[in-house]
């Protein structure tokens, strides 16, 4: 006579076999998903970084670099010069923070919106925007301008 629990026994490789399929595709599909969302988040890192030293660089004057930072459509119209008369002497920044972010494929590349705040270190808060089309500046606004002290913008 067979003994019971050597026939439990010997069904259990097999019922191991056919659940790790199930459990393997499962795995790699929550890791699949997991590499997409961190892509995608690893672009918007990205452009929020771009948009960060855009803003430093324009406080500080460095208007060569900022302007390495435009997407080559808002470059050629604006320059170094251009940014320095639109700007003129603005405070450096506090802080930068983008509350709102959004990320979206289009043929021509990543397009990214940030909005959100830059305090400057007398108090002065500005409204931020910032538009970017394959991780370079197409647009910005940022309302008001905060002047250096003794400075008129």
């Amino acid at each position: 006579m067979s003994d019971p629990m050597l026939a439990d026994q010997s069904d259990r490789p097999s019922a191991f076999r056919r659940a790790i399929v199930p459990i393997s595709l499962a795995l790699a599909s929550v890791t699949f998903m997991g590499a997409l969302i961190w892509m995608a988040f690893g672009g918007q890192r990205d452009d929020v970084a771009v948009s960060r030293a855009f803003l430093t660089h324009i406080a500080a004057e460095e208007h060569s670099e900022a302007v390495a930072l435009l997407h080559p459509s808002l470059s050629a119209q604006v320059g170094p010069g251009g940014l320095a008369r639109i700007f003129g002497e603005i405070e450096p920044w506090d802080h930068i923070g983008f509350s709102s972010r959004s990320s979206h494929g289009r043929g021509d590349g990543r397009f990214t919106e940030l909005y959100g705040v830059g305090e400057a270190v007398s108090g002065c808060e500005s409204a931020l925007r910032v538009e970017l089309l394959g991780g370079l500046i197409q647009s910005f606004d940022i309302t008001p301008l905060c002047p250096r002290a003794g400075t008129d913008i």
